[in-house]
């Protein structure tokens, strides 16, 4: 249900290199002390895997390990971690997910060009879209299975609640005016919705029970359907904690915007 995006000038294939990919042989043993030092079955499944933001900064690596234990993540299926300047939960799912790719946030870090991220995370062997899925037109959208993305950063409060469900929105439009033909209008309704994105899941992580109440009100407020949530308590180093991981149907009917 899925294919690889256009290439431009912001974006390329690369080889497997530091999350490895689910078909690739290294993965079939994990190293088990590294998994248990980084808190999760992925980290170990690479020689080369090594997280390069903390755990304070990005979502724990343990929301891959439950999403493919979910059967979210698969060999069989692609996926994309957005709004990051690392990659480091996409390349921890290239041990379980048969193609992982990565999009900036809309706001970059101050003094951090966006070329210099897109470089760092290519030679991870990840697959970049070097610029935000809010700027791109519908065809430059990476067609995917899984959509990951986290439910806060460093935003101010009202992007740290809602942030994630507005690039949700506008990523189901564009998907389906994609993917759903010329005669799917600017505004698409439920029909072109089910249609299009039919089998395509969102994967939202709160990292904390702070995100998780915040990320819960804004999946209730907007009246998804079908979706569920899963706890995940989490150990890495020094640091633990317990997230959240919200699982939402991309075709889901009734969507709609929630104000701040």
């Amino acid at each position: 249900d899925s294919d690889d995006s256009d290439d431009s000038d912001d974006s390329d294939d690369s080889d497997d290199g530091g999350g490895g990919t689910a078909a690739d042989g290294g993965t079939s043993k994990v190293d088990e002390e590294k998994a248990r030092r980084l808190g999760a079955r992925c980290a170990g499944a690479s020689a080369s895997f090594e997280p390069v933001a903390t755990v304070q900064h990005r979502p724990p690596l343990a929301v891959v390990d439950e999403l493919a234990r979910l059967g979210v993540l698969a060999p069989e299926k692609s996926a994309i971690e957005m709004n990051t300047l690392d990659g480091d939960l996409a390349a921890c799912a290239a041990s379980v997910a048969g193609r992982v790719e990565v999009s900036l946030p809309r706001d970059n870090q101050p003094g951090t060009p966006s070329r210099r991220v897109c470089a760092g995370m290519r030679r991870r062997g990840l697959r970049v879209t070097c610029g935000t899925l809010l700027t791109m037109n519908p065809f430059e959208i990476p067609n995917v299975d899984v959509y990951m993305a986290r439910a806060g950063g460093d935003a101010d409060a009202c992007a740290k609640s809602t942030g994630w469900h507005k690039l949700l929105e506008q990523l189901r439009v564009k998907l389906t005016r994609r993917l759903g033909g010329a005669d799917v209008p600017e505004e698409p309704a439920d029909g072109d919705f089910a249609r299009a994105l039919r089998g395509k899941t969102a994967a939202i992580v709160a990292a904390d029970r702070t995100e998780a109440d915040a990320a819960r009100r804004t999946v209730r407020d907007a009246g998804w359907r079908g979706w569920n949530e899963t706890e995940v308590a989490w150990t890495e180093g020094d640091a633990n904690g317990t997230a959240t991981v919200f699982v939402l149907p991309m075709d889901s009917p009734g969507v709609r915007s929630v104000a701040c």
